[in-house]
C-alpha cells in the first residue's frame, strides 16, 4: 500500500511511526526488500530500468507474484495493487549508501509511480522494546554548508548534461572544482566512455590529470558539446560575472565554443544586477596598464566604478600581495567596483572589448543555456529563455517535418509522439524511409492512433520491451513554459508517451 501510504503521510504535520525494535537497523536495504510500483505498460522494460540506475547497483529486481500485500510470491499471476500497478521488489545483499538519492532516482525514472524509500518525512519513531517503550524524534537538520551546496550542483551538472562521446569544458573555481570531480568518477566506474575535455586553467588541468580525464585544447578540438562552470554574479536574464580566479579569457574561449553551456552556483550569487555583489574583473595587457586601467575607467558604461589592479595571487580578487597579480596568459587584471548596478551588461561587455589593451572581461552575456542553483530549499534549474520563439503563424508540417529532417538518422530507435502536430512527424518519417534517404529505423509508437499512422506507412515498428533505449523521440505539446516545462495528455496518451 505504499503510494496511498505516502499520499496520506506527506500531508500531515506530523508523521509519527510505531514499530518493535526488530524493525531497527543500521542501514536499510539488506534486512528487507525495497518496493517500487510501476505501471504494467511495459514493465518488463520499466523493471530493467529500475535495475539499472546508479543507487540500485548490486540489488536484484523481481516482479512481485500473487498476492500484492505480500512480498513472499505466492501466486503464478502477477501482483496487482489497489491502484492497478505491479511491483518490483529490490533485494540489497549491502545497506543503501544513500537512501534519498535512490530515493530521486527511482521517483525521476519513467515508469515509476512511487517507491517504499520515506525519507525526511518521520517526526518521531515510537519503539516497544524488551524495555518498555522509547521514542527516538527526527533531529532538526543543519543547514548545507556552501561546500555541500557546490558539490551538489558540480555533480548534478556532469550527471544531468554529460554523455559518453561528448567533448566538455571543464570551468576553473570552488564550485567547477566538484563537476571536475564528478567527472572523473563517472570515466572510473565506466559510466561515462570516450570523453575528452577541456580545462580553462592551469589547475583545473591538474586537477583532470590526477583523475585521468583525457584532454585536448581547443587546437585540436573547437566545437564543444557542453562546457560547465561557475559564476561569481548571476542576473535574472542569465548573464554572468566571472573572473574571481582570474582564469576568465581561457573560460570565455573555451564556453563560448560549447553547444551548451551550463553554469552551477549556490543561490548567494544571484543578484536583481550586475556589479555591486563582485567586482568584474577586466583582463589587459602588461605593456603601459596603468594607461589601460585609466582608459577602461573612463569608459562611459563604467561610470561610477572604481578601477582597482588586482595584487598578489592572480586567483583571488582580494588583494594579498605587494607584486601585480599576473594571469595563466601573463597579462594583468582590473577590477572594477560598482556601487550601483550595472544598467546596461551587454553595452559595458562591447565598449570594453572594443577598448586597446583589453585582452577581454568578465561579463558573459547571452551564452548560458542554464543556471543549475542549490539553495536551502534544494536544487533547481533556470533555463534561457528562447530568443526568437516560433510564432503563432507557423505551421505544425513545418516543425514536424524540421524534427525529422535535423534529428533522426539512419539506424536510429525513434519514438513517435500521438497528436495532430507528431502527425506530421510521422509523415515525415515514413516519406524519408520510402525514398530510401533513411534505413534501418525502427520505431515506437505511443497510440494505437499513432501505431495504425505507423503501420499505413510501413514504418517498422517495435516496443519498450525489446528497446529500452531510444536515440530520439519526438512529439508535441499542449503548453510550454519559459522553463521548458509542458503539460501533455489532451490527446490522453500520456503515460505511453512520457515512458
Amino acid at each position: 500500500a505504499l503510494l496511498r501510504e505516502k499520499m496520506v503521510e506527506v500531508c500531515a504535520d506530523k508523521f509519527i511511526v510505531i514499530v518493535d525494535e526488530s524493525k531497527l537497523c543500521e542501514g536499510l536495504g539488506p534486512g528487507f526488500p525495497l518496493p517500487v510500483e510501476i505501471t504494467p505498460f511495459c514493465h518488463e522494460h520499466t523493471l530493467r530500468t529500475v535495475a539499472a540506475l546508479p543507487s540500485c547497483a548490486g540489488s536484484e529486481a523481481i516482479l512481485r507474484m500473487g498476492s500484492s500485500s505480500s512480498n513472499v510470491n505466492d501466486g503464478d499471476e502477477i501482483a496487482v495493487t489497489d491502484n492497478g500497478n505491479y511491483i518490483v521488489d529490490l533485494h540489497f545483499k549491502e545497506p543503501i549508501s544513500d537512501a534519498p538519492t535512490m530515493a530521486k532516482e527511482l521517483k525521476n525514472t519513467v515508469g515509476v509511480v512511487d517507491h517504499g524509500l520515506f525519507c525526511d518525512m518521520t517526526t518521531a519513531v515510537i519503539i516497544a522494546g524488551s524495555d518498555g517503550i522509547s521514542v527516538k524524534e527526527a533531529e532538526a537538520k543543519a543547514p548545507l554548508s556552501q561546500d555541500e551546496l557546490k558539490k551538489m550542483v558540480g555533480y548534478k551538472s556532469v550527471d544531468d548534461y554529460v554523455e559518453s562521446g561528448m567533448v566538455v569544458g571543464l570551468g576553473t573555481g570552488s564550485t567547477a572544482y566538484y563537476a571536475v570531480e564528478r567527472l572523473g568518477q563517472k570515466l572510473k566506474s565506466g559510466e561515462l566512455k570516450d570523453i575528452v575535455a577541456i580545462p580553462t586553467s592551469v589547475r583545473t588541468k591538474e586537477q583532470a590529470e590526477s583523475l585521468d580525464i583525457p584532454l585536448v585544447t581547443l587546437d585540436t578540438h573547437s566545437k564543444l558539446d557542453v562546457a560547465i562552470d561557475g559564476a561569481d554574479e548571476v542576473d535574472p536574464d542569465l548573464n554572468l560575472v566571472k573572473g574571481g580566479g582570474g582564469a576568465l579569457l581561457r573560460e570565455k574561449m573555451v564556453e563560448v565554443c560549447a553547444d551548451k553551456f551550463i553554469v552551477i552556483v549556490d543561490e548567494s550569487k544571484l543578484c536583481e544586477g550586475l556589479g555591486p555583489g563582485f567586482p568584474l574583473p577586466v583582463e589587459i595587457t602588461p605593456f603601459c596598464h596603468e594607461h589601460t586601467l585609466r582608459t577602461v575607467a573612463a569608459l562611459p558604461s563604467c561610470a561610477g566604478s572604481e578601477a582597482i589592479l588586482r595584487m598578489g595571487s592572480s586567483s583571488s580578487n582580494v588583494n594579498d600581495g605587494d607584486e601585480i597579480a599576473v594571469t595563466d596568459n601573463g597579462n594583468y587584471i582590473v577590477d572594477l567596483h560598482f556601487k550601483e548596478p550595472i544598467s546596461d551588461a551587454p553595452t559595458m561587455a562591447k565598449e570594453l572589448k572594443n577598448t586597446v589593451g583589453v585582452v577581454d572581461h568578465g561579463l558573459f552575456c547571452d551564452m548560458t543555456t542554464a543556471v543549475i542553483i542549490a539553495g536551502s530549499d534544494g536544487i533547481s534549474v533556470k533555463e534561457a529563455e528562447a530568443k526568437a520563439p516560433l510564432s503563432q503563424d507557423e505551421l505544425k508540417k513545418m516543425v514536424g517535418y524540421k524534427s525529422v529532417d535535423d534529428y533522426v538518422e539512419s539506424g536510429m530507435v525513434v519514438g513517435l509522439g500521438t497528436g495532430s502536430t507528431a502527425y506530421y512527424a510521422v509523415e515525415r518519417l515514413g516519406q524519408k524511409l520510402k525514398s530510401g534517404e533513411l534505413k534501418d529505423i525502427v520505431a515506437i509508437p505511443t497510440s494505437v492512433r499513432t501505431k495504425e499512422q505507423a503501420e499505413s506507412l510501413d514504418i517498422p515498428l517495435v516496443t519498450l520491451d525489446t528497446h529500452s533505449k531510444l536515440d530520439v523521440a519526438i512529439d508535441g505539446a499542449d503548453e510550454v513554459d519559459p522553463d521548458l516545462n509542458l503539460v501533455k495528455g489532451g490527446g490522453g496518451a500520456l503515460l505511453r508517451e512520457k515512458m
